[in-house]
């Protein structure tokens, strides 16, 4: 009997933060891809493109979210609609390109960290024990 999988989704740390506050509800590509129904949301280690001071938690998975809706631009990219976001305890992961899975029992919901904004997140999970990293100075 096969474990139950989620399928991860990487991207920019300051990104997913955004999601985890309800300020960003739509994940654009540049490739289509069949991404539906959950998805884990991990940060990425690349810091290289976080506005400066931002605080992130680079290689760590952080939210679960769904996937509703999914449409081109006009620019090309695809835009991936997002709901029904939920926190979860963070947690180490190794990001590769393209599609992978990871084990769904890694997976601790946290909906008392739902709905903060980023600063209040980034507080809570820092007296948690997480280290978050400052961005570089570009």
């Amino acid at each position: 009997m096969d474990e139950p999988r989620i399928q991860p989704l990487s991207l920019r740390g300051d990104f997913l933060l955004a999601i985890l506050a309800g300020k960003k509800k739509t994940e654009y590509r540049t490739r289509k891809w069949n991404l539906s129904g959950d998805l884990l949301l991990a940060a990425t280690r690349n810091t290289k493109e976080i506005p400066q001071g931002q605080e992130i938690l680079p290689g760590y998975a952080m939210a679960v979210v769904s996937v509703v809706g999914r449409h081109q631009e006009t620019n090309g990219e695809w835009a991936y609609e997002l709901s029904n976001i939920r926190a979860i305890t963070p947690f180490p992961i190794r990001g590769y390109a393209g599609i992978y899975y990871t084990a769904l029992e890694r997976v601790d919901y946290r909906p008392e960290l739902e709905g903060l904004t980023t600063e209040a997140y980034v507080e809570k999970m820092k007296r948690e024990g997480f280290r978050f990293v400052k961005s570089p100075k570009i």
